[in-house]
């Protein structure tokens, strides 16, 4: 397969995830799943073992995120009077609980290295490890609507830009240099709409 065209094809189907979830759109679910099937394939054959897990968790994570988002929209939209009618909420973590993320964030790259270590040949694997244990953790804070999620995003994101440009993935980096600028532009959306 012609890596231009999947990458071509990778990157337009995540802008238009990453676009639609700064606006709360559940159709963001649907484009993040068929993306992240495309990229699994590409991370294997790159041997990024890392971030091949990390794009099967992404095709899971944006099942439950279409679900919880649908089950959200639909409780909404059962109640009675239509002036009480609100958007699914938009929180914030706590100091505390932004401990407890990080903490388990780097204790998940320690394991996730440990057993990429001992099963195959890996590209970066330290790296690897930690860009993908945060981003599974910060994609759970997506799927709940936390505000914070956009500015792990923003580093998940500047890394992981890094680590595909040492793999010569240009069209990949250039996504991952514009993800980080459309982090700002979600956390401005979502700021506007949180009651935090």
């Amino acid at each position: 397969m012609d890596t231009d065209f999947l990458e071509w094809t990778i990157f337009a189907l995540n802008i238009l995830y990453l676009l639609l979830a700064a606006r709360s759109s559940i159709w963001c679910w649907s484009f993040g799943i068929l993306a992240s099937g495309l990229q699994a394939y590409l991370m294997l054959t790159g041997q990024l073992y890392s971030e091949f897990v990390l794009m099967l968790f992404y095709i899971v994570a944006g099942i439950y995120g279409r679900v919880h988002w649908g089950r959200l929209d639909k409780d909404r939209d059962n109640q009675v009077d239509p002036q009480e009618k609100k958007d699914i909420p938009i929180t914030e973590m706590t100091l505390i609980q932004h401990v407890l993320f990080n903490l388990a964030c780097i204790g998940g790259a320690f394991v996730l290295y440990y057993i990429v270590q001992l099963s195959v040949e890996a590209a970066y694997p330290m790296l690897d490890a930690f860009t993908t244990s945060y981003a599974i953790f910060t994609t759970w804070l997506v799927t709940r609507k936390v505000l914070s999620n956009w500015f792990y995003w923003i580093t998940i994101d500047a890394t992981t830009a890094l680590l595909y440009f040492s793999k010569g993935w240009d069209i990949l980096t250039l996504q991952m240099v514009i993800f980080t600028i459309l982090a700002g532009y979600g956390y401005m959306q979502w700021q506007k709409k949180a009651r935090v």
